[in-house]
């Protein structure tokens, strides 16, 4: 025994003392690095918390730009603010009451392209152009800039804040030489300010501008109500505005210096200095784990040193079982992550390790179908077929289910399209299941070291990224990985995490596009439009959120959240018809038909007020279920519309198949009709199917006057589009609905037997 030998005990003696060593410097060096960590931890939250309000002040410059466009780029408002057709109403209702009321823009200013102002309001009312006029002397940069007289130059603000106006501008047709925009902190009235300054043109009709623009200024003060702002969206609730640098170290500070060189204050709170902990507790406590960790590394050492001959042993026969898939035969996931370790650190420079990830497409059809042993037959063929068709170098592994993974070394670049070609001449010949021979596909997804990433780690999770993508893509490809992938699939997470946020606390909208009578020219209907604002002001696209909210199971709970909302606004408009529009996620409810009877119970809608528009995304493999969702909704008494019609291969399909009460031409065929013979023949061949068949035909995209004239003529039923009516907000509709009267669309048999009594109220 140990203990027994004078000889061992003194070399187990000194093997104590230099693991004694070892730890006490191992120790010095933990207790160094968590103080480091704690300062280091302070010092970067501060500093992100500066660049988080410079950030901030960044987003408030662009946003204030971004709400400038909404009305500076409007013909109606090129023509308004000419100096020869000035129309002094129309510019205080648009640019003053508008700016002031909807976006809370502190001061609102019109220039003459000559530099004379035309218009000033101020604080929520109008004042007299002298105000103009003396502000304009300290605004004289960002006026003259958007003059293209030159102007003071002053501190420039990142590109990237631009990239919104800057394709605003893009898209107007000629318009470059006065295409000019700015955006600054500055020092007005003595006050820091957010200038904003642009021309005024027009997007659509180039022929309204018949010389220099006018320009648009908005100025709005960084008072309390954009700190409070900037302090909540920070968790920053202490942060203000101080005259100078307080000396209290737990505050952060950042120097308020606007962009025309003026010192305005300081922005001063509390930083979070999430490093204190580790200073004042962890380090003390790190100390007295370094000294126990050395007294206890002794005794464990002559414990573990008696039961190391018996262990080895059985982890042997243990890593040995462990490292195989008992199916296929392959080595498994733990195995192919050693090897690819191996791999990693062993290979040279000039050459490259592919990780490829194999996926057998609608795996669980053939399981749920055939039945598992036919899936597990399948298994076994597809490892015997890739150990057939890579070389011996080639490392393969089954990482379980459908799934498999292959290692290979190589020194040539184009290697990775290489293997891809490879895995899929692997797919191309059937597969012998049970009696049946079955054609299989895979999706593959490839990627490289050290160009994708150099940890095992960063590399399986990009061959996954490229998996990902090849069965976004429909399946049966090979992707090799790009870094823009990577990012896609960040945005995507992000977007969905925000998006079950927003709607969970309420935090969606529904805007609402006028749909117009082609007979009398007055609005008859509203299409129900989903809009999402972030936190930080920043819109995000229905074609970005919605494919994610399908992707990820939401369009259920979305959806309701939609019909339900539009409902309950419906009863603001009795005499207008809302379209609500179902995805083909939402047919996978089998409540849906409850849901919109409960919904119309709920608000006091009568069904017949109602159109419910579908793609034919929901009729393309239409199940059962399907079918007689359609059903029921039509049998209720609500009206059922198929939206983008002709952009699917499969359409006068439809049309036998099911019953609608109208089709809208996609806007696709009506942007440009006329300009577009092909185009006007294509509509005019749906116009003629709609009515022929009795159902009401709507033109969607109606972009400017003269292809609403071409769609009247063909007979399209109702208009809709940007040059009617962009999407407004509820209240707006109001004002619309005011102007339009009473018109009742529902039949006098349906109204008289609907009793909105038996609704539940508001």
């Amino acid at each position: 025994m140990i203990a027994d030998d004078p000889q061992r005990k003194e070399k187990l003696s000194r093997l104590i003392a230099l693991i004694g060593g070892i730890v006490a410097l191992v120790g010095a060096f933990l207790l160094c690095v968590i103080a480091f960590a704690g300062w280091s931890a302070n010092f970067a939250s501060l500093t992100q918390e500066r660049q988080l309000i410079e950030n901030q002040i960044d987003q408030q410059i662009a946003r204030i730009l971004s709400e400038q466009t909404s009305i500076a780029l409007w013909d109606p408002a090129v023509v308004a603010t000419s100096p020869d057709t000035f129309d002094d109403g129309f510019v205080e209702r648009e640019f003053g009451i508008f700016f002031s009321d909807t976006y809370g823009h502190d001061e609102v200013f019109v220039f003459a392209p000559d530099g004379r102002p035309t218009f000033a309001f101020v604080n929520g009312e109008r004042r007299s152009l002298d105000v103009a006029t003396a502000r304009r002397s300290e605004i004289s940069a960002i006026v003259d800039h958007a003059l293209g007289d030159g102007g003071e130059r002053l501190k420039e603000r990142p590109s990237a804040l631009f990239e919104d106006i800057r394709n605003a501008y893009a898209n107007i047709e000629n318009a470059g030489e006065y295409s000019r925009w700015s955006g600054h902190l500055m020092n007005v009235d003595s006050q820091p300010a957010f200038v904003g300054g642009l021309t005024i043109l027009p997007p659509t009709d180039r022929s309204l501008l018949n010389g220099p623009p006018s320009v648009l200024v908005s100025i709005n003060y960084v008072r309390g109500s954009f700190i409070d702002g900037v302090g909540e969206v920070l968790l920053l609730p202490d942060l203000r505005l101080v005259d100078s640098p307080p000396g209290d170290s737990r505050l952060g500070t950042l120097p308020l210096v606007t962009d025309d060189g003026v010192m305005s204050g300081y922005l001063a709170w509390t930083t979070r200095r999430p490093g204190q902990m580790l200073l004042t507790t962890i380090l003390p406590l790190g100390a007295l784990v370094v000294v126990l960790a050395g007294l206890l590394s002794a005794f464990m050492f002559q414990r573990l040193r008696r039961a190391h001959d018996e262990l080895s042993t059985r982890e042997a026969d243990a890593w040995r079982q462990a490292r195989s898939d008992a199916l296929s035969g392959l080595p498994n996931r733990t195995h192919f992550i050693e090897e690819l370790g191996r791999r990693l650190e062993t290979t040279s420079s000039s050459q490259s390790v592919l990780v490829a990830y194999i996926d057998i497409d609608r795996f669980k059809v053939i399981n749920d179908t055939m039945g598992h042993e036919a899936g597990d037959h399948l298994v076994r063929q597809v490892s015997e077929r890739l150990t057939e068709f890579l070389p011996g170098s080639d490392f393969v592994a089954r990482f379980g289910g459908d799934e498999f993974a292959v290692l290979r070394s190589t020194r040539d670049d184009k290697d990775g399209d290489k293997l891809s070609d490879v895995l899929k001449r692997a797919f191309a010949d059937p597969f012998q299941i049970s009696v049946h021979k079955t054609q299989v596909t895979a999706s593959i997804g490839v990627a490289s070291a050290p160009r994708d990433g150099t940890t095992i780690e960063q590399l399986m999770r990009n061959a996954d990224i490229a998996l990902y993508e090849s069965k976004n893509n429909g399946r049966d490809r090979a992707t090799v990985f790009v870094p823009r992938m990577a990012q896609r699939i960040s945005e995507r997470r992000a977007i969905e995490l925000e998006l079950r946020d927003a709607l969970e606390n309420d935090r969606l909208a529904l805007a609402y596009q006028p749909i117009v009578s082609s007979e009398s020219s007055e609005v008859d209907g509203v299409e129900a439009l989903l809009r999402w604002t972030r936190d930080d002001g920043s819109s995000v696209s229905p074609a970005d959120f919605i494919p994610i909210a399908e992707e990820v199971g939401m369009m259920p709970s979305l959806g309701a959240w939609v019909i339900d909302r539009a409902l309950e606004d419906a009863r603001r408009w009795p005499d207008l018809k809302v379209s609500v529009n179902l995805s083909p996620a939402q047919f996978n409810n089998v409540d849906l038909s409850h849901q919109i009877h409960d919904a119309s119970q709920a608000w006091g809608i009568h069904p017949s007020r109602v159109v419910f528009e579908i793609t034919e995304g929901v009729l393309l493999d239409a199940s059962a279920q399907t079918r007689s969702t359609l059903g029921a909704i039509r049998e209720m008494g609500f009206e059922i519309a198929l939206d983008d019609f002709g952009t699917g291969f499969s359409s006068l399909q439809y049309l036998s198949e099911y019953e609608f009460d109208k089709i809208k031409i996609d806007r696709s065929f009506v942007q440009g009709i006329s300009k577009s013979r092909r185009s006007l023949t294509i509509a005019q061949a749906v116009v003629s199917i709609g009515r022929g068949l009795g159902m009401n035909v709507v033109a969607e995209g109606v972009e400017n006057q003269a292809d609403a004239a071409v769609v009247q003529l063909l007979g399209c039923t109702q208009f809709q589009g940007f040059h009617l009516y962009r999407p407004l907000a509820a209240d707006r509709i109001d004002v619309i609905v005011k102007a339009l009267g009473p018109v009742s669309h529902l039949p006098a048999r349906q109204a008289a037997a609907f009793d909105p009594r038996r609704a539940k109220a508001s």
